[in-house]
């Protein structure tokens, strides 16, 4: 039969704000941050939060919210490539954060055209970077002249790869 009148009791969730920018402090819109709650592995039943933020705002600023106090890992996901150590924070009971910057890596743009051995430019070939020795980050195809452009590649040593049905 219907249960009535169960009262739950709740506490109101904390927040963490802030502001994504890039390696130059300059501000970015649509990030998404997200907080993982480090845990305590002896305390399998411990409580727990994790959550993303919305997008950010034009300003780069952010809100993560419904968190119960603890310490938690931040980390940004953006058009950019977004892959740093997490960010750890410290959310003290009874006081949200407002004082969370998250920097992203600092990224570049190349630019090239795809050739074959007789120096004709190949249209419709996959070329994707990344780091040297990571998994690609930025991906594109080639125009009608083999001229491809791949954006917001994070600067340091790249390894560019061009592909044609998958070879």
């Amino acid at each position: 039969e219907d249960v009535t009148d169960v009262i739950w009791e709740v506490r109101e969730g904390q927040a963490i704000r802030g502001v994504g920018v890039d390696a130059e402090g300059a501000a970015i819109p649509d990030v998404m941050v997200r907080a993982n709650m480090k845990t305590d592995p002896n305390d399998p039943r411990g409580q727990t939060t994790n959550s993303w933020s919305g997008a950010s705002e034009a300003d780069g600023s952010f809100e993560l919210a419904g968190l119960l106090p603890g310490t938690y890992q931040l980390s940004a996901r953006a058009e950019l490539p977004s892959e740093q150590t997490p960010l750890e924070v410290e959310l003290a009971p009874g006081a949200d954060r407002n004082d969370v910057r998250i920097e992203l890596p600092a990224n570049g743009t190349v630019r090239g055209r795809v050739i074959d051995e007789r120096g004709v430019g190949q249209p419709n070939v996959q070329v994707v970077a990344g780091l040297l020795g990571r998994w690609p980050e930025s991906q594109t195809r080639t125009d009608d002249q083999g001229n491809f452009v791949l954006e917001h590649v994070r600067t340091g040593e790249v390894q560019v790869k061009a592909t044609s049905d998958g070879w």
